[in-house]
């Protein structure tokens, strides 16, 4: 989502390819000394990283440019690394109230009217790149429209992998895109689901852009250039296709690849990661990414002092006040009784944002005896000193303490942690929780002690721990990049490749040239029904389904829920059992009718299989009767555009269309489609 802001989707970017050691080890031998730029945009954990690889390079004699935040720029010195902003701070974004409501929410697209701070990072990038010349781009996705302006338009041909840190890099049943958790599904509704609409609200937002430019008066022959509905598909699906594979730099032992991958077009490094004693060498000699005001030492002495103690960190995460977290975690460690060493991250609170009365005065004095607040830690150094470490579940910080073989519990905020929460609930490492937001003081502080206690969760971690260190993803990825350069850039065969990628997206373009959206949809859609059986069988059952229900409008017995959500119960009197509620946009079938109460079943959407409504509520209207069944799809269509309607304006099209005035005009750094 965030490159397609920017109207860059992410595998155009990607384009990864079957290699002959996707997904497994290969032996490479050494090479020549190249010259490696590596882009991120995002929190600590999106570039640490890329810092830990940036050291693996240099030490394997390659040069590296680091290209990212201003804060990533500015720890990348510090390590000896030249480098030029590319990206806004997200520790800004996140602080703005569209920020707080997505962590608040944990709906990761809250926070897209924020993304844009003004600031033209696709000529800071050109500017920086130009002066380091660099071989090889390699970068993650949320900074691909910079790094794709470059590689494009400023200087075509420049040769770039896509790096990802989570396996939801590539679509697969077992987890959704990170980006539409907002979209919530229905029982029975595969997680396929979502990355079919995510492809279909994609290639709906390329399209209207196309048209809205040629209205504008855009040349056509450089909107044929624009990404369209069909670049979708094969940017997204078709990755065994790709000019070059996707890097998903985690470990294999953690998360190995599921079933329902292509063959071709991912490789599975193993993670990024400083060791324990280049961290605590990094502390030591006064790194602010380790060690922020000295803390070392404290947090050692506070580890002899007393039983091993438990972390809680939530990094750049932060839900309610200060004072809401730290209640909840000095709470948590007093119901839990363990001593615990607290890492404040962007959060910044400590001891002194507990607050004032009985219960503030409950929690400092069992935080003076028992708890250790800090600013950051070395979590390669700190994790193996903890009997468990709660934290909000990125992949860094999870690979991390569950690396170092201590229990995990992920309380989760938005993306991909709620997949990581339920990865750590379904192996037995540790514990997956309810949201951040929703999480008291007494249910964290159970789960922690559940967790300590819990001999068979120790056993697995171990056994991960131990798998997980027999990888080497930096000694690995830097070899990859060797040979990359080495066999498919200099010899051209990659941008063979590239050539021949695009020609097959302009022979379907081509193709479609004279269909209507819709139909366009219908065929990319059922080549993913024949990539994935469990989408095809699902959208089988959604025919039937809809059949059914213009077959229920027809008899006047199909109705929907108009209001955020209606109340059912079990019975006809209003003071009868609770079953639930029904979402809005819920079709329900009329089972039997007594005033203004309605006795109904399920058909389509979220709520209780049966139960008892009101009509209205308070004079406002609660469910409704469908018309007729023209008025399904109607419903169904206004659902999507109130579930997006907060989005509505923001798409990039009148953007894209200044800058390309602006590069008529003869400005020199133009944004490429």
């Amino acid at each position: 989502f965030w490159i397609r802001k920017l109207r860059v989707t992410p595998a155009a970017a990607s384009c990864g390819i079957a290699h002959e050691g996707a997904g497994r080890r290969v032996a490479m031998a050494a090479t020549d000394r190249f010259r490696i730029a590596l882009a991120t945009q995002g929190t600590r954990g999106d570039f640490q990283p890329l810092l830990s690889l940036a050291l693996g390079l240099r030490k394997a004699g390659h040069d590296v440019f680091v290209i990212g935040n201003a804060d990533h720029l500015n720890t990348a010195r510090e390590y000896g690394f030249d480098g030029c902003v590319g990206a806004t701070e997200v520790k800004d974004l996140l602080s703005t109230e569209a920020g707080r409501k997505s962590m608040e929410t944990g709906d990761l697209l809250a926070c897209a009217s924020a993304l844009d701070d003004g600031v033209d990072y696709n000529a800071k990038t050109a500017e920086g790149l130009d002066s380091f010349g660099p071989d090889l781009i390699l970068y993650t996705a949320l900074i691909g429209g910079p790094i794709m302006n470059y590689c494009f338009h400023h200087k075509p041909g420049t040769a770039h992998l896509i790096a990802a840190f989570q396996p939801q890099g590539v679509p697969s049943n077992d987890f959704g895109p990170p980006g539409l958790t907002r979209l919530e599904l229905e029982e029975g509704q595969p997680l396929m689901f979502k990355w079919s609409q995510q492809m279909q609200f994609s290639a709906k937002m390329n399209e209207d852009g196309i048209q809205a430019a040629l209205k504008e008066g855009v040349p056509a022959e450089e909107v044929a250039k624009w990404p369209s509905a069909e670049n979708v598909l094969f940017d997204t699906f078709r990755f065994e296709e790709h000019p070059a594979p996707i890097l998903l730099a985690y470990s294999e032992a953690f998360w190995e690849a599921p079933a329902d991958w292509p063959k071709g077009g991912w490789v599975i490094t193993g993670r990024w990661a400083l060791s324990k004693e280049e961290q605590q060498a990094s502390a030591k000699g006064g790194g602010k990414l380790f060690d922020a005001g000295g803390e070392l030492q404290r947090c050692t002495d506070f580890i002899g002092a007393g039983p091993t103690p438990v972390y809680i960190g939530w990094g750049s995460m932060k839900v309610g006040s200060d004072e809401h977290m730290a209640r909840l975690a000095v709470g948590a460690l007093k119901v839990a009784g363990q001593r615990g060493i607290v890492v404040a991250g962007w959060a910044a609170f400590s001891d002194s944002s507990l607050g004032t009365g009985p219960e503030a005065d409950e929690l400092l004095a069992y935080s003076k005896d028992n708890v250790l607040f800090m600013k950051a830690a070395p979590h390669e150094w700190l994790f193996p000193q903890c009997s468990c470490c709660v934290h909000h579940g990125g992949i860094g910080t999870t690979q991390a303490s569950l690396g170092a073989g201590s229990p995990t519990v992920v309380t989760p905020v938005f993306a991909d942690q709620f997949d990581i929460a339920k990865r750590v609930n379904e192996k037995r490492w540790g514990a997956g929780t309810s949201h951040l937001s929703k999480l008291t003081a007494d249910e964290l502080g159970q789960v922690i002690r559940r967790v300590c206690a819990d001999d068979g969760i120790k056993t697995n971690v171990k056994a991960l721990a131990a798998a997980m260190a027999k990888e080497d993803g930096i000694a690995f990825t830097a070899k990859f990049l060797e040979q990359w350069i080495r066999d498919d850039v200099r010899t051209g065969k990659w941008s063979e490749r590239c050539d021949e990628y695009i020609a097959k997206i302009k022979a379907m373009r081509e193709k479609h040239k004279n269909l209507t959206f819709d139909r366009k949809m219908g065929l990319l859609n059922a080549e993913l029904n024949k990539r994935y059986p469990v989408l095809r069988d699902w959208n089988a059952r959604s025919m039937a389904q809809f059949a059914s229900m213009a077959d229920l409008s027809h008899k006047g017995t199909l109705w929907y829920v108009k209001g955020s959500r209606c109340l059912a119960r079990a019975g006809e009197k209003l003071k009868s059992e609770e079953v639930g509620r029904y979402h809005e946009f819920t079709f329900l079938e009329l089972l039997e009718e007594k005033g203004a109460r309605l006795h109904v079943k399920l058909v389509k959407g979220i709520g209780p299989r049966e139960g008892w409504v009101s009509t209205e509520v308070k004079g406002v209207e609660i469910v409704a009767k469908v018309p007729n069944p023209n008025s399904i799809q109607l419903i169904i269509a206004e659902q999507y555009r109130k579930m997006f309607s907060d989005l509505e304006g923001q798409e990039p099209l009148n953007k894209t269309m200044k800058i390309y005035a602006a590069s008529k005009r003869g400005q020199q750094h133009a944004h490429s489609p």
